[in-house]
């Protein structure tokens, strides 16, 4: 381990760890104040920063301005709590990001947070005097505020975190009990999904008559992207040679429409097959493309969520789809194709070209795990065989004769 600074307390590099790279501080001192013994031990992600922090503290214990806990757990509002936690914006690099919370999802509950937490009375309200009238009485003002299910359920899944946090993990109210999953609240309405045959998907695609439209609806239903994924997919990832597509990258989705690319969902890289239909419909677009296949109209990035949900719904109307019908719902297309009408491919292929590595105990999939990284074992025979069955299916579908698809 690296050599601590001189002086009290020390600043050291953590050389393993999911923190390894940052800074550890540790300082234990008896409060000047209310006479308890304080054990410092933060994580910070420069030394600079490290030894700000511990110079800080230090002035403040020398001379007697330290607040006493005792007061500060008087005062503790779940506002003044949860920004402790989440930290500020953009870095988020509080105490939900010391413990390895990635920014992104900290983002998530913040933007939830303020959106119907922070100026309500709950918001204000120490921890101490949160009990669970005071968490129904919250909720019962969402749902009269017309706040859908699942919005309703989504917050309280904020709020038992934050409470768990204050109460297990930071012990800073370690006598109570948290009230928030102690509220019975409805069930989210489950939306019955759509999917589409083979026959009505490819009449859909054919019926369009711009070629980056069929390109686009095609590949949500020949390859079975995510939206993320759609709409991040450069020339240079579509293999026309060896018929796949990997996928490395997506669009990653920040707070008010920020977006930028990083890894697909998990952090899990892929390849997908790409049947010679599919093929046959992005050739004129990739060839087109400067880098994304489907950038916005000024800048070579990719389109805007907003934008691209609007070109959906406009090909959607053009195509004579179902009008309920929803970009995920092009996914479980894809699947249930692959499902219930290619025998001949493996479930352990299925799930690679789809993502959805798992290793579950109860589910069809039990004991299985799919390793998301031996390319080779699926472009040599598992991705060969789906990428023939889907042709083959497509080409049903369409009544057209059978040809060779290797």
């Amino acid at each position: 381990m690296a050599k601590a600074i001189a002086g009290e307390g020390s600043i050291r590099k953590r050389l393993s760890g999911k923190l390894a790279g940052k800074w550890r501080t540790q300082w234990s001192y008896d409060d000047p104040v209310s006479g308890e013994f304080i054990n410092i031990d933060r994580t910070f992600p420069s030394q600079a920063e490290a030894a700000r922090f511990l110079k800080e503290l230090k002035a403040k214990v020398h001379t007697g301005q330290k607040v006493t806990e005792a007061a500060t757990k008087r005062l503790l509002t779940l506002n003044g709590w949860f920004d402790d936690l989440a930290g500020s914006a953009p870095e988020y690099h509080g105490r939900w990001f010391e413990d390895g919370m990635k920014p992104q999802t900290i983002s998530v509950k913040v933007s939830r947070y303020n959106a119907h937490v922070r100026k309500s009375d709950l918001g204000a309200m120490p921890l101490q005097h949160i009990d669970v009238d005071a968490a129904r009485a919250f909720f019962r003002m969402m749902k009269e505020a017309d706040k859908s299910k699942a919005t309703i359920k989504d917050v309280q899944g904020v709020l038992v975190k934050v409470m768990n946090d204050a109460i297990d993990t930071y012990e800073k109210v370690p006598n109570l009990r948290n009230p928030f999953p102690k509220v019975k609240l409805e069930t989210p309405d489950v939306r019955e999904a759509i999917a589409l045959s083979p026959k009505e998907g490819m009449a859909a695609i054919r019926k369009l008559k711009d070629p980056e439209d069929r390109a686009f609806l095609g590949l949500f239903l020949l390859a079975g992207l995510r939206l993320s994924e759609h709409m991040a997919v450069t020339k240079e990832q579509v293999d026309f040679e060896r018929g796949v597509i990997v996928i490395d990258r997506s669009v990653k989705f920040g707070r008010t429409g920020h977006q930028d690319i990083g890894l697909p969902k998990g952090d899990k890289t892929r390849v997908v097959a790409m049947c010679p239909t599919l093929a046959d419909l992005l050739i004129p677009v990739v060839k087109e493309a400067t880098t994304f296949v489907f950038p916005a109209s000024t800048v070579d990035q990719p389109r805007m969520k907003k934008l691209v949900y609007s070109t959906w719904r406009r090909i959607v109307k053009e195509a004579g789809l179902p009008e309920e019908l929803e970009l995920r719902d092009c996914r479980l297309t894809h699947n249930s194709w692959i499902e219930k009408l290619c025998p001949k491919v493996s479930l352990s292929t299925r799930l690679e070209h789809m993502g959805h590595s798992v290793n579950r105990s109860n589910s069809e999939h039990k004991g299985l795990t799919v390793n998301v990284r031996n390319y080779t074992r699926f472009l040599s025979g598992g991705l060969d065989i789906l990428r023939k069955e889907l042709e083959s299916l497509i080409r049903k579908a369409e009544g057209r004769s059978s040809r060779r698809t290797s």
